[in-house]
Formats: C-alpha cells, structure tokens, sequence
C-alpha cells in the first residue's frame, strides 16, 4: 500500500480527525510523508502512532513502513483496548 493509498483511507474513515486535528485529505497526505520520511529512528522502528477519531471513539493507529520496499506501507487499527494498550506499551518503554 502506499502513503497516498493509507492518508486516504484514514482521512475518510476519521472524517480527517487525525491526533486532535482536523486535516484535508491532502494536508494529512503531507503530514504523513514528513513524519515517515526518518521513521526508522522512531521509538517503534519504521512506524509512526497518531490517534484516530473512529465513530466508536479515539483509537490509536500504527502506520509502518516495510523496510524492503520503497512503497511497501501498512496500517493497524487496533480491535480492542487490550490490543492498543499493546501499542502504547511499546511507545513508552
């Protein structure tokens, strides 16, 4: 998937409400380019965690870059509490 494919996919399943904010498709699109440009040196390596507003509340999302591919991007929207705790675990360690 590319980043292009994900900004979309985020932006209209959050209505564009993206950590608090409320982006254009294109400004998320922007956005998450500079934040995955150095994503290796992340707490979670090739990743970036921003919060979803979803219609049953405000999730974290995983947004990670494969490293073997130029365009190879995924994102994982937690199913459970339990699950995220597991994201969030990661980023304060």
């Amino acid at each position: 998937m590319t980043l292009h494919d994900i900004a979309t996919q985020l932006h209209n399943s959050t209505n564009g409400r993206i950590n608090g904010e409320r982006f254009t498709r294109q400004e998320f699109e922007s956005t998450l380019r500079r934040w995955m440009r150095n994503c290796e040196n992340n707490k979670i390596r090739n990743s970036v965690v921003v919060e979803v507003a979803m219609p049953d509340g405000k999730w974290l999302c995983e947004i990670h870059k494969f490293a073997d591919t130029a365009d190879g991007f995924d994102y994982y929207i937690p199913d459970t509490r339990e699950q995220e705790q597991r994201i969030w675990n990661a980023l304060t360690k």
